[in-house]
């Protein structure tokens, strides 16, 4: 669990390693083999026999977060708030031996794993891009509570450390290191564990600056009035967007305003109630439930159709270079597939290849340097022919709803496809049982309904027409994925599913306005029950 060496230069290490895992997370069971060696390193030092303590993994992660399944079933705040006192109590006991400490990080270190490393007072992390960091909690409804939201607020200052942890962001060690969440960079395990080593062996004792006289909280407390101000303008943008719907952000807002006017420790149990009341909420419940366990449900396939292998197409077909056509070409070679672009003419197509590189620049989830963008554009050919079509493992048709259009380009698409090949449409009004019975394999036809913008939403409805095969679907599945989307399998009913629910809203408006219901009062609740704009 925790294995325990110290050298001769009196420098111990920690090595998280937990039994019968793939990572390390940070549960009871961790958290209580956490007890003796605390008190081992306290006995230690007041023998004179540690100098600092170095922290590290044997997994190819440093501490991958909380138990999922705990946070979930969590119902008790009182008993959440004890527990999580009494975690924050070894943090402390870590960051308050009178000997330095180092996390050493050789992998992702997420949520409760990073508030660890944020205990210690310096940080150094192996310099791999896919190498994750951050405090992501704000995502599944809560904020960090193991003092992760006090120790950033001391860090970078209020305005700093709301600004990240509303947005909730991961960032790979280099970001890290420029916005200041880290200290120094590796190139490998055995630069890390030499830095560690090296600094520790160079600084005699370590505090932190809320354990210092003098120290205070960079850019002001609460207390200043222009900070005052700030905070109460953020609170009233809180409270007009979210409209009490989702507690999270303003639960962070109010920990650091009260936390900012108190001691480090006192703001901790702040910090420690808002959280408790935060994840045995049933806003947290949902959104665990949708956004970990059903969407990973998704991702393992479980609504994919058995008995049949992994397909990843290596060139997709896309008949139309418009907005949306351009979108899902821009997300095919940002996932490495290459792409046939067709329109009406070559130099319609051309345009809409420009409009990829467009929308490979501005991509919010992902930054490419212009290296990396040579190399997608190089994946894009252009044409005004079907032909070229031959070697695509799968055409996407995104030409506008008509059902005649629809009909002639996958017609002339088909010819030219071999056996293994299959055709995707991008409708949205049309029934995929009825364009299907327009070509000759209706078994390799599906419906691939993209939401707008496609490079930005990550929904994609796989439609099932009357004839569509199981195997057709497994591939549509799987071409999701490929592309970084989660794909939900519908049946071809009107709207299929996310139309069908928005529509459902607006006709529940109309149907209250013919009711007698003031318009004000409808778009007033639609907002109130947490959805962006009202039905009308």
């Amino acid at each position: 669990m925790i294995t325990y060496t110290k050298d001769t230069d009196l420098i111990a290490t920690l090595t998280l390693d937990m039994n019968g895992r793939d990572a390390n997370i940070l549960n009871h069971e961790i958290v209580e083999a956490f007890v003796p060696v605390l008190e081992h390193l306290k006995k230690e030092k007041e023998k004179g026999k540690l100098r600092g303590v170095i922290i590290t993994s044997a997994k190819s992660s440093f501490l991958a977060g909380g138990d999922i399944e705990y946070l979930y079933k969590a119902a008790n705040p009182e008993a959440v708030f004890g527990y999580t006192q009494k975690l924050k109590g070894f943090f402390r006991d870590l960051e308050r031996p009178g000997v330095p400490v180092v996390a050493a990080i050789n992998g992702n270190a997420i949520g409760t794993g990073f508030e660890l490393a944020l205990a210690c007072h310096h940080r150094i992390v192996v310099n791999r891009p896919e190498i994750q960091l951050g405090l992501p909690e704000i995502h599944f409804g809560i904020m960090p509570g193991n003092g992760g939201v006090i120790r950033l607020m001391w860090l970078l200052g209020i305005k700093k450390a709301y600004d990240y942890l509303i947005r909730g962001e991961r960032m790979n060690p280099e970001k890290a290191l420029e916005h200041q969440l880290i200290d120094d960079l590796a190139a490998d395990e055995h630069e890390l564990l030499y830095k560690a080593k090296k600094w520790l062996l160079k600084v005699r004792e370590a505090s932190r600056p809320w354990d210092r006289e003098g120290c205070s909280i960079p850019g002001g407390t609460a207390k200043d009035p222009q900070m005052a101000r700030t905070i109460a303008k953020t609170a009233a943008t809180l409270s007009a967007r979210w409209k009490n719907n989702f507690p999270a952000p303003q639960a962070i807002l109010n920990t650091l305003y009260e936390g900012s006017r108190v001691d480090f420790d006192t703001a901790c149990r702040i910090e420690s109630r808002y959280y408790a009341k935060l994840l045995t909420s049933p806003e947290c419940k949902n959104m665990i439930k949708a956004l970990w366990f059903d969407l990973n449900a998704i991702h393992k396939g479980l609504k994919r159709p058995k008995g049949f292998g992994r397909f990843r197409p290596r060139k997709v077909g896309i008949i139309g270079a418009g907005t949306m056509g351009s979108a899902i070409a821009a997300v095919c070679v940002s996932n490495n597939i290459s792409v046939v672009l067709k329109d009406v003419s070559k130099m319609i197509a051309e345009q809409g290849r420009e409009r990829v590189a467009g929308i490979l620049r501005n991509m919010e989830d992902q930054s490419f340097d212009e290296k990396q963008l040579k190399a997608f554009m190089k994946k894009i050919e252009t044409t005004e022919n079907s032909e070229d079509f031959s070697d695509c493992d799968l055409v996407i048709e995104s030409v506008f709803e008509n059902q005649t259009v629809k009909t002639k380009v996958t017609r002339e698409a088909e010819q030219h496809l071999d056996d293994l090949a299959f055709i995707g449409s991008n409708t949205l009004s049309i029934p995929i049982t009825k364009l299907s019975k327009e070509v000759s394999h209706p078994e390799k036809f599906v419906g691939l309904h993209f939401l707008k913008p496609a490079e930005k939403k990550r929904l994609v409805e796989v439609v099932k027409g009357a004839s569509t095969s199981d195997e057709t679907i497994a591939k549509a599945f799987d071409f999701v994925r490929a592309i970084g989307k989660t794909p939900i399998v519908v049946n071809d009913s009107w709207g299929f599913y996310a139309s069908r629910v928005l529509n459902t809203y607006i006709l529940e408006g109309i149907t209250m306005l013919q009711e007698g219901v003031p318009a004000s009062v409808i778009e007033n609740l639609g907002r109130k029950a947490g959805m962006p704009i009202g039905p009308l």
